[in-house]
């Protein structure tokens, strides 16, 4: 298998009325090495849904018309490339990331809207369950589980929050932090009757 830490930034939630501007993915290994990364700046066609977002989506602070016009691309030159470069590894690519769920709501609308086919595995890894399987473990269950919030609780680096890029090397360094803890405080011991 391999995994792919994903995340975009969107103009509002509703993958049928939003915009992607931003997808970041960083392709790992079986063993959870880095391959190679992918990221695309997406050319936004309705200017107006950024002036009805700026206030309410700290993704915006980082959007510079300027940088978006010189190296954007439209969304679906973007997810043929995602499409072709995920396929051409021929293994299932196990989508990763935080509320991996949400981002893949938007991926998936528009590889269905352009007709392109998807290149995402139905499984996914999600580092909300993992960080609140790991609270669960130490007794300790968090107020938030946004992803500044359980990076700072898990030590994970988390530079340029809310850009595709920044977010994906946050949920990759706190999938690391967590990997590295004590696994026997995640062994349950159980008799032998149990067991069956």
């Amino acid at each position: 298998m391999i995994y792919a830490i994903l995340d975009i930034e969107c103009l509002n939630l509703d993958p049928e009325k939003s915009e992607i501007f931003d997808i970041g993915i960083m392709v790992l290994d079986e063993k959870w090495n880095k391959k190679f990364t992918l990221e695309h700046k997406i050319i936004i066609e309705n200017k107006k849904l950024i002036t009805e977002n700026l206030e309410n989506n700290p993704a915006l602070k980082y959007y510079d018309e300027a940088i978006w016009k010189k190296n954007g691309v439209p969304v679906d030159i973007a997810l043929n490339h995602i499409s072709v470069a995920l396929n051409t590894l021929n293994d299932k690519v196990v989508p990763v990331g935080h509320n991996v769920k949400f981002d893949l709501a938007h991926l998936e609308y528009n590889f269905k809207k352009y007709n392109i086919k998807n290149p995402f595995y139905h499984l996914t890894l999600d580092s909300i369950s993992l960080a609140l399987f790991c609270g669960i473990i130490e007794g300790e269950a968090m107020k938030r589980y946004d992803l500044g919030s359980v990076t700072k609780k898990f030590k994970a680096k988390h530079g340029n929050a809310h850009t595709a890029m920044g977010d994906v090397d946050a949920v990759y360094n706190l999938i690391c932090n967590l990997k590295s803890k004590d696994k026997s405080k995640f062994m349950i011991e159980c008799t032998e009757e149990e067991a069956k």
